[in-house]
């Protein structure tokens, strides 16, 4: 079992040129019993590699040790927000993740603005199209899953002395257009496989925001994916539970996707919004 300890280098929200040369780095300590040597490897999980080979080997690391781990990455040649998601490998490729369960990934989030010869910036334009299913992909949703999550998180909010969110129609459109693209599409990202970020998505559906952010999961629900799987996930994420416990918001939207011959079958989708004053 490995534990997350902090990002070394290239922060979430790391600003690039197009085509530059990084290299990603880790800390994490071995919390299993068994060391980490020859043919342990940090491998490709989805998204996007950014460039990166897809296993690389993990540095040897005893029981209780703190290693640094660093993968060689370019920047994409596009414009626009990037994620990477990583695990581990052991010896046999049993693949395995970090924290108490042995199922978070980790992950490389960067921004690229685009410039021209000229040195210019470019500006980045994503999401005006509109997402495009292969056909006869129809995700399967359940209502339930979705009603059961809005109580946790209204029940998580008031525990900390925050008011509940209201669920609402254009931010639910947002979100079912997002996990029907990621499991019909076959990726994991908060972008879209036409550009789109959760704000254009928000903004297609004629929401005008204050302030957003949004979760995803994907995971199998005959493994333990499910809607239970999702909210033990965010909540032990720093981030996703700082969107479900964040006094900024007021209002939600949540879809579940769930695609049988995609390589996870479910997808869930949270918006967090707050609705930004006059018309």
């Amino acid at each position: 079992m490995a534990v997350y300890l902090e990002d070394v280098t290239i922060p979430d929200g790391t600003a690039f040129k197009q085509n530059v040369p990084f290299v990603k780095t880790w800390r994490f300590q071995n919390k299993g019993t068994c060391t980490w040597g020859a043919n342990y490897a940090v491998v490709f999980h989805s998204g996007d590699p950014m460039g990166a080979a897809f296993t690389n080997p993990l540095p040897p690391a005893a029981p209780g040790e703190v290693v640094e781990v660093s993968v060689n990455m370019v920047s994409p040649a596009s414009g626009g927000a990037f994620t990477g998601y990583w695990q581990f490998q052991d010896p046999y490729g049993t693949r395995f993740g970090t924290n108490s369960g042995g199922k978070d990934l980790f992950w490389v989030k960067i921004g690229v603005s685009i410039y021209d010869e000229n040195g210019a910036l470019v500006p980045v334009v994503g999401g005006d199209s509109p997402v495009i299913l292969p056909p006869g992909c129809s995700p399967q949703t359940d209502p339930q899953a979705e009603a059961n999550l809005l109580t946790w998180i209204n029940a998580a909010r008031a525990a900390e002395g925050l008011a509940g969110l209201t669920r609402q129609s254009a931010l639910d459109a947002a979100a079912a257009v997002h996990s029907a693209d990621m499991g019909c599409n076959q990726f994991v990202d908060h972008t879209g496989s036409n550009g789109s970020t959760w704000n254009t998505r928000i903004r297609d559906q004629g929401y005008k925001a204050a302030a957003a952010a949004e979760n995803i999961y994907v995971g199998d629900p005959a493994f333990g994916g499910d809607a239970q799987g999702a909210w033990e996930w965010w909540m032990n994420s720093p981030v996703h539970r700082g969107n479900i416990l964040s006094a900024k918001v007021t209002e939600v939207g949540m879809a579940y996707a769930y695609v049988p011959g995609s390589p996870f079958k479910g997808y869930y989708t949270l918006v967090f919004a707050r609705p930004a004053a006059g018309p």
